[in-house]
Order: C-alpha cells, then structure tokens, then sequence
C-alpha cells in the first residue's frame, strides 16, 4: 500500500510539472514586428503571458506594447529596433528584463516598465520612458539607465547595482533601500518614503521640484554641478540627512508657506552654503552635531525639532521665526535678524547669539549654558516677552532690549555690560540668579516665586521700580536689592542672606499679614531708615556682622539660638520688643554700634537658662553703647543672667538690671545687679 501512495504522489508531481512547462513558453518575435497582443507577431502561435519569455533578437522587427502586458522574462539581446513602450510592459516576480543591446535598440513611448517583485534588470544603458517598482522585492540592476518619465516606488524595494539617472520625476509612495545610486536630473519628486541607496547627487541643469515627505541620504548641488531650478513645493516636508551643499549657480525657490528643509539623521554632517539664501523653512531634527563651513542665511522659518543638537561653526542667521521644540547648543552664533522667537517647552539656546535686526520673542525663552556664550544686541527694534536664563551668560547691549519679565530656570550667572529694564516680575525660580558687572536691572513687577526656594547674587544692583510683592520665605539675597518707585510693594515673609543689601529709597510699603519676617544672615547691609512700614520680626539667624547704612526699625528682634549679632556702622536701631524665639535660650550677643544707640520701646526678653549667658555690649572693649529702655517700669526692668559690657542705659526710663547670678556688668551705667528680690507685679523696688 506505501509503495502504490509513493508511486502515485510521483505520478502527480511528474503530471505538475508538465502541465507548467507546457505553459512556459518562449515567444520569438519575427522579421515584421507588430502588437504584443497579436499571436501573429510571435509567429501566430499566441503572444507572452505571466509565465513566459519574450525575446526579440537581431532580426525582430519593431514590436509594439499596445495592451498591459505581462511576462515573467524579456530578453532583447541584440535587438536593433524600437520597442515602443503605448502601455505597461509587467516583469512578473522572478524575472529578468534585458532591454535591447543592439546600437538601434530603444524603448520609446511613454508607457511603464513595470517590475513586480523580485527581478533582474539588464539596461544596456538604454532609456526607460517610465519606470515602475511594484511589487516589494529586490530589484538587481546591472549597467545605467535614464528614466525619461516618471520612476514609481510603489512598495518598500530593494535595489542592488547599477544606476538609474531620473530626469522625469520620482513618485515615492514606498521606501528605496539597497546599494544602487540615483542620481536625479528634473522633474517632481512626490510621496513620503525614505530613499536609503548609496547615494542621491544631483546632476545637470533641469528643474527638480520637492512635492512630498522625500527622505535622501545626502543634499548635495556641488560635487555633480546642479546647476538647475530647485524648489520646495508649499507645504512639503523636504528630509535630509548627511552632507548639504548648496550651488551659487543653481536657483533656489520655495513654493509657498510651509516648503521645508528637514535635517535630520543619527550622524554628524557637514553644511555648506556658498553663500546661497535659503528660501525655505529649515528645521534641525535630530541630536547629531551639525557644522556650518559657513555662513548660512535663513529666510524661511528655522526650527530646531524633537532632539536636542549641536550647532557648531560658522554663523546661523535667522531673517524669519526661530522655533525651539528642543534645545541648541554649540558654537554657532545664531543671528537674530527679524521675526518671532517660540518655544514649545524649557528649551534653551545655549549657543552665542547677536541682535541685528527688529525681533520679537513671545512668551516664556531660554537662553545660556555652561559655555558662557554672549548674547549681543547690535540694533533693531528687540523685544521679549519672559526670558529666563537656563545657564550663564554674557548679556551685552541689552539696555536697548524691551523685556516684560527676566530672571532664571536654573542656577545660573550673568554678566552684564549694560543697565536692563523689564515692566514686569524678576522671574526667579528654585535657584540663585547671579547677576555680575556696575550695572542695574530694573523690575516692575514681582520680587521672586511665591515658594522654592531662590535667590539673587552678584555685583549687580537690582532695583523694585514698580507695583509688586515680595513674599518669599525661601529668597536669599546675597546681591542688592533696592526699593525706588513711586507704586505699592507688598511685603511677605522674606530672607536675607551672606553679603545681601537691602536699600529703601521711596514707595508705599504694605505688609502681607502681621507674621512678616526677614531673616538676617552673615554680612547683611540695611539701608531702610525711612522704610515706612517693616516686617514685624527680624530674626538673627545666623553669627555675622550686619552694616547699617541707615537707622533700623523693627517691631521685634529675635535670636533663633545662640548667636551673635554684630551690628556695624553709625545709626541707631530702635525695636519695640528684643528677645530670644523660646525662653531660655541663652548664648545669645548683641553688640551695638559703637557711640550708638540700641532703643527699645517695651520689653527685653533675654531670660536664660542656668548655665548660659547672654550678652549685650558695644562692639569695641571700653567704647561706649547706648541702650534706651523708654517704657521699662518695675516688673520689667530686669534681664535675667545677661552680660553689660560698655553699655550706657541713662537714657532709659529705669536703671536697668540684670540677675546676679553668672552675669557680669563691665563699665556700664545705670546698669545693675538684683541679688535677693523676687520682682512681681504690685512689688516696689526703690534702691539697690
């Protein structure tokens, strides 16, 4: 029974094979040529099909493409006469096409070569009126060919060998991958697939026009002499990656609002524009470094895309909107000639940059980076609307620049050259501006975040010239600040910190809320004798010398903990109540001014601790201070366990005393022991 299957299965495999070989039939065209379609031109015997081959040799007459037509091979070695091409011609999967070899040998008319699937093309170096890739597959090409009409990608192709020149457009529905070289002479290039051959140069004189998403691997007018019309159609997506080379002697166009120049690819490139304007819009889209051998000028809109890049080289110059979707960094300077400055998120130009022309920036722009880059103002009309420092800079000329809002992302140090003035906030945000050089930066607007902490440095002065608040418990001022306007300040809870200043020169001051408070650091400088309102408590947080330039005012004074408060300069400081934050607390010094005096206007809270001291002095052994106690009376007029150290207090309502125990008055006046008395309320003490 085995032995009678395997003989059948042999019988019908034998049977297959014969039914398609009596099927794959080569068809001769004769001495008088004619239609494909007509059996008499192939000897009367029928005409190629799917399956078979065509040959027309040295004595085959002109043959005629009349009807879309199939064959699996077409072999025309040595034909000598036209095959003229009035319809489609199809090389079905796994044939080969070899055009005529004979010198007299052409294909004319305007009909497709179609290749459908994987084929094998022999071009004798003979034109194609049009040519078509179908199917998906590889295509093997062997010697050049001139495509006349137009070349159709229609599914994703291999192509392998040869070259196929195109002078008659590219519709690229599909990609083009393979080791081939196409070479593009004219006419529209349409579609949106990726050519990945060898390479795409572009020859000779024609027009070449871009109408679809085309991806090339190389832009390239110079090695190859284009010398044509190049245009990017309205609304078309141009993408490049590698080499881009523009030609004086070719003519660059843009077919309207949106013709773009895409550059792209995971790998560095050179640009090189010979002093050609670019037309179009040009966006850099991808994180590879890109290097300008020269200057290149934008007239479109420039954008730089979803992959932070480097911009390295010669001068970028911008005539158009710069559009940051990501950020730049290099050695680029990017000119800023005209247009508007957008970004889609906080993305930062960190390359150099110059104004030259009328710019605008809307919105919330980044600049600065860790190369400490400058960025110029020549002229032109400059305007912005909130730009933040994302790193440091050198900002030069910018007195002539109109800012709405300026201040940081980032940490981040500027150096200026020149005074800047902005209507609105001083944007800081969680970290510290530092602002660098003899110079202002005026705000009309808000003092800092209303939380995060933040804060401002530098040589700089930073003036308040307008309506805003202050209200930042976590803003540290090591720069200087200065209230001059003629609005209203809002003051909240605030800090100071090592080397701050604070100036009050004019404006009307409103606290936020009776808890107010700044915060003294080391090394403060308060110049804030006619500040008519003050926060209502001003902590010692920190051991420092604090420099008065003026009077002080304060409602309370309060150590956070054992501190020393050395104040420094020839004002007085008048609070309403000194203490500590918890009863207690001891360790605590506050030396007074030399010569000056300390007023206090109702209590001195410096209870402390068995064990710990406090001290109240002038600021120099066997200098004199003042203190004033203007409202002490009998319950209290005593500071427990507080040193006197060249203290005058006669200008207090009472002699002041301090409890014996573990204190010490050191050349004091009416400064004095208790020793023995319990003072309480209704208890007279009249002598000690």
């Amino acid at each position: 029974m085995k032995k009678l299957l395997l003989i059948l299965a042999i019988l019908v495999g034998f049977s297959i094979c014969s039914i398609q070989n009596a099927f794959a039939t080569t068809y001769t065209a004769g001495a008088g040529g004619g239609n494909w379609s007509a059996a008499a031109t192939w000897g009367g015997g029928g005409f190629p099909g799917a399956a078979d081959t065509a040959v027309l040799n040295a004595t085959s007459g002109s043959v005629t493409v009349d009807v879309p037509s199939t064959c699996l091979n077409l072999t025309a070695t040595n034909y000598n006469t036209n095959l003229v091409m009035t319809s489609t011609l199809t090389m079905a999967t796994g044939g080969t096409c070899i055009l005529p070899s004979g010198a007299s040998g052409q294909l004319t008319g305007t009909g497709a070569l179609i290749l459908n699937g994987t084929n094998g093309l022999t071009t004798n170096n003979k034109a194609i009126p049009a040519l078509t890739y179908g199917v998906a597959g590889t295509k093997t090409v062997s010697g050049t060919s001139d495509v006349t009409g137009l070349f159709t990608v229609s599914n994703a192709t291999t192509q392998t060998g040869g070259v196929i020149n195109v002078k008659g457009g590219m519709l690229l529905n599909a990609n083009l991958a393979g080791s081939s070289t196409i070479a593009i002479y004219a006419g529209m290039m349409s579609g949106n697939g990726i050519i990945s051959v060898n390479a795409t140069p572009f020859y000779g004189s024609g027009a070449v026009t871009i109408a679809g998403g085309i991806t090339l691997p190389m832009f390239d007018h110079v090695t190859n002499s284009y010398t044509g019309t190049f245009t990017i159609n309205s609304g078309v997506l141009f993408v490049v990656t590698g080499t881009v080379t523009l030609n004086p002697s070719a003519t660059y166009v843009s077919g309207g609002a949106g013709a773009s120049l895409r550059l792209g690819g995971s790998i560095g490139y050179n640009m090189k524009s010979n002093g050609v304007h670019c037309p179009w819009d040009i966006s850099f889209n991808t994180s590879a470094t890109k290097t300008l051998s020269d200057n290149w000028t934008i007239d479109g809109q420039c954008t730089f895309l979803t992959s932070a890049g480097v911009l390295n080289g010669a001068t970028l110059i911008t005539n158009n909107n710069l559009i940051l979707g990501t950020g730049v960094s290099g050695t680029t300077v990017i000119q800023r000639s005209g247009g508007a400055w957008t970004t889609t998120g906080a993305y930062a130009v960190a390359n150099p940059m110059t104004f030259v022309g009328d710019s605008t920036a809307t919105g919330t722009v980044y600049i600065g980076g860790a190369a400490n880059n400058t960025y110029t103002y020549t002229r032109g009309t400059v305007s912005f609307a909130t730009i933040l420092l994302a790193g440091n800079a050198q900002l030069s000329g910018w007195n002539n620049i109109t800012i709405t809002s300026f201040g940081n992302s980032a940490t981040a140090t500027a150096t200026i050259d020149s005074d800047i003035t902005m209507s609105g906030a001083l944007g800081i945000s969680a970290a510290t501006l530092t602002v660098n050089g003899a110079f202002h930066v005026y705000f009309g607007g808000n003092f800092g975040p209303s939380s995060g902490s933040c804060g401002i440095a530098g040589t700089a002065e930073f003036i308040m010239n307008g309506t805003g608040a202050w209200g930042n418990s976590s803003l540290t001022m090591n720069g200087k600040l200065t209230i001059n306007t003629s609005g209203t300040v809002t003051i909240g809870n605030c800090v100071m910190q090592t080397n701050g200043t604070l100036k009050y020169v004019a404006g009307t001051i409103v606290n936020a809320s009776g808890s107010n408070y700044i915060n003294l650091y080391s090394s403060n400088t308060l110049d804030v004798s006619t500040m008519p309102v003050f926060w209502n408590i001003l902590y010692i947080t920190n051991t420092g010398t604090y420099t008065l330039a003026s009077d002080l005012h304060a409602n309370e004074i309060k150590f956070v903990a054992a501190y020393t408060a050395t104040w420094s300069g020839a004002f007085n400081i008048y609070c309403t109540n000194l203490n500590s934050v918890a009863a207690g607390t001891g360790g605590c010094v506050f030396k007074i001014p030399d010569g000056k005096t300390l007023t206090v206007s109702s209590g001195i809270d410096f209870v402390a601790n068995k064990g710990t001291t406090n001290t109240i002095s002038s600021n120099t052994n066997g200098v004199k201070s003042y203190l004033n106690w203007t409202n002490a009376y009998y319950t209290n007029m005593f500071i427990t366990r507080t040193n006197f150290t060249d203290i005058d207090a006669s200008g207090s309502t009472l002699p002041i005393y301090t409890y014996n125990s573990g204190s010490s008055i050191t050349r004091c006046v009416k400064v004095y022991f208790l020793s023995g008395y319990s003072i309480n309320g209704g208890t007279t003490v009249t002598n000690f």
